[in-house]
């Protein structure tokens, strides 16, 4: 009897050591640590961004962040993506429509990087992009997006703050700093007419108030306007790319471009470099 219960006990012990052995080396009943999926937080995540403030604190870069979820992260998942329009073309202002971005070793958090054109950005500021950022692979071939909480698309809207209209009649009142006809002719006022053209920028006719037009640069030089295009972004006045007859018409030193939303007053400092003439010009709506 004794011989008996010493050959079950062996038995039973060989058996519960053969059972453990088993566990280990099958992971059976254990949960992967490092079996997760990326996301982009929430079920439609999506942000909007204003162009005027991009361009006015010269932010080229837009950072939309995911996440790998998952207990552990021992090894880096480079997750690839591309972008698709749904409104505009986002290829006009953006640098970078695909890539990649990376979460590092032992981190289970990652930032797309998205580059902006600003100069392009500035050219269409009245225009409206909305496209999607979507996760298309990673090297570890873990899951994307966990439906129905999760996301594998990000949604950028890239749109200007609401442009004023400064289409209208306005009397105008120069006052010059430099030209060649001073000090005779220091100052002018006349009405002027600012239009609007069909992409949110403006026009007008004879950006000098009159010295071009009417003034004595008529019958000296032969003048006859001086068309300068000009947008609001903000409040402030802003161009690029203008001239007068002889050279680029820039800001006014130590300048003044901007408009009241009050009162809808209009200041323009101005300076063209071909031959220096300068001025400032109050445009008051009638």
């Amino acid at each position: 009897m004794r011989k008996f219960n010493k050959y079950l006990v062996f038995f039973l012990s060989l058996t519960i050591l053969v059972a453990c052995d088993d566990d280990s080396n099958n992971g059976l009943g254990e949960e992967n640590p490092e079996s997760g999926w990326l996301q982009f937080d929430g079920t439609d995540p999506s942000v909007t961004i204003l162009s005027n403030d991009l361009i006015s604190e010269q932010t080229s870069t837009i950072e939309i962040p995911f996440r790998y979820t998952a207990p552990v992260n021992k090894s880096e998942i480079v997750l690839n993506y591309s972008t698709a329009d749904v409104e505009g073309n986002s290829s006009d202002v953006l640098v970078n429509g695909s890539g990649s971005a990376t979460i590092a070793a032992n981190t289970l958090n990652g930032s797309i990087t998205l580059n902006i054109d600003l100069v392009s950005l500035e050219a269409n500021i009245a225009n409206t992009y909305v496209f999607d950022v979507v996760m298309q692979s990673n090297n570890r071939s873990v899951g994307m997006g966990l439906s129905p909480d999760f996301s594998s698309t990000y949604r950028v809207t890239l749109k200007t703050s609401d442009l004023l209209d400064l289409a209208g009649m306005y009397s105008v009142t120069t006052n010059y700093s430099t030209h060649d006809f001073l000090p005779d002719y220091s100052t002018n006022t006349g009405d002027f007419e600012i239009f609007a053209n069909i992409d949110g920028t403006f026009y007008v006719n004879d950006f000098s108030g009159g010295l071009y037009s009417s003034g004595p640069y008529v019958g000296a030089y032969g003048t006859s306007e001086f068309v300068v295009t000009f947008y609001e972004v903000c409040g402030e006045i802003l161009w690029e790319g203008q001239s007068d007859y002889w050279g680029a018409v820039v800001a006014g030193d130590g300048a003044t471009n901007s408009v009241d939303p009050d009162t809808g007053v209009i200041t323009i400092s101005w300076k063209c470099l071909g031959y220096g003439e300068a001025g400032v010009s109050v445009y008051t709506p009638l």
